[in-house]
């Protein structure tokens, strides 16, 4: 949920037909941080979308908040994280920022204007995060991820343990029966794609579909490796070889 574009009435009806858990993006608490971002919502606004979000009723609120931010620093960091804790969400997830090519941020560090923060400053801003939620009661059940005492997220645990899950709406992506494909972005191509060729019993994926990615079985035990080893318990042996028909060590 983005802060600046919800309203309490929207908030209220959401929890009223059944919705019990969200996840705001805050990103920071600091305005200038925001900015660098491009985010459209202020600190002020992700403050008054917690309170909203308590007062319609939901008692599972998860934060966003992103380290590693162009010209910041680590007490910056530390003033976010102590912001967010005083909120007291069930659930927080700290992201570093990874710069993707081809976009603006790719193309500033190219020419040396970004401005990051230095490799230790980040891993400073990583492990001060870890101590400071840990220290106020959450439990780090994944790199990114901390929750209160039955809060995780059962969401992302289904991307982690590499199930299957649906993807629903333009750009979504599914992975069912060891087939990962995509929708189509494009909003009105994927409504008319429904609207003109309804899903069959027996397809294999819906008319939507732009990319279809099949993996083999050792992508997919590579990948169950790499996913179940972000997670504090790390991989299960006995899932792993019930799975696929082969111990680990093998």
């Amino acid at each position: 949920m983005n802060p600046a574009t919800v309203t309490g009435s929207q908030l209220r009806q959401f929890r009223q037909v059944g919705f019990n858990r969200i996840s705001i993006g805050a990103q920071s608490f600091h305005e200038r941080e925001l900015e660098i971002l491009g985010r459209i919502h202020t600190a002020q606004e992700t403050l008054s979308c917690f309170r909203a979000a308590r007062d319609a009723g939901f008692d599972n609120i998860s934060l966003d908040l992103i380290f590693g931010i162009p010209r910041s620093d680590l007490a910056s960091w530390q003033a976010t994280l102590e912001q967010a804790i005083g909120l007291s969400p069930e659930h927080l997830s700290l992201y570093n920022l990874t710069i993707e090519k081809e976009t603006p941020f790719w193309m500033l560090q190219q020419q040396g204007k970004l401005g990051l923060p230095d490799e230790d400053t980040q891993s400073a801003m990583y492990h001060t995060g870890v101590a400071l939620l840990t220290q106020a009661g959450y439990e780090q059940y994944e790199i990114s991820n901390f929750a209160r005492p039955g809060c995780r997220s059962q969401h992302n645990q289904i991307y982690w343990r590499n199930a299957e899950y649906v993807g629903l709406g333009a750009a979504a992506a599914s992975y069912i029966r060891g087939c990962r494909y995509t929708n189509t972005p494009a909003v009105e191509e994927y409504i008319f794609g429904f609207a003109s060729n309804p899903v069959q019993e027996d397809a294999l994926y819906p008319a939507t579909v732009v990319t279809i990615e099949q993996l083999d079985c050792a992508a997919a035990m590579g990948e169950t490796i790499m996913l179940n080893l972000r997670m504090l318990e790390g991989v299960d042996l006995t899932a792993f070889q019930r799975r696929f028909g082969a111990a680990l060590e093998e």
